[in-house]
């Protein structure tokens, strides 16, 4: 498994994203989904270059360790898609009581 730099960092969007946050601008993140997935997996709420660090090495490790179909399921597993929803299929269950209940539908789940 290849995981160069190149691969598992974007330099060149880090290298930009530190240049605008360094002149005062509105803060903006430069991840990855791999970056994004160790974040959200092992690393608490909040802003630091510590963080960062941390959040690189754990990058690191998931990439030597994860293939590329892993790094997705526990990152869509794992993602917040809106307050208190985190994962894929709670999202898609959220997403389909909002609809039948919009559309006046009381029936359930298909094949339930």
């Amino acid at each position: 498994m290849d995981v160069t730099p190149a691969r598992t960092f974007l330099a060149p969007s880090i290298r930009k994203v530190w240049n605008r946050n360094g002149r005062g601008r509105r803060v903006r993140g430069a991840s990855t989904i791999s970056q994004q997935t160790a974040k959200n997996a092992f690393l608490w709420v909040g802003r630091s270059y510590f963080r960062k660090g941390l959040e690189s090495y754990f990058t690191a490790m998931i990439e030597l360790t994860w293939g590329k179909r892993r790094i997705m399921e526990v990152y869509l597993n794992i993602i917040e898609f809106g307050p208190g929803i985190f994962g894929a299929e709670a999202a898609a269950r959220r997403e389909s009581t909002r609809t039948r209940a919009a559309s006046g539908s009381r029936a359930g789940p298909v094949g339930a």
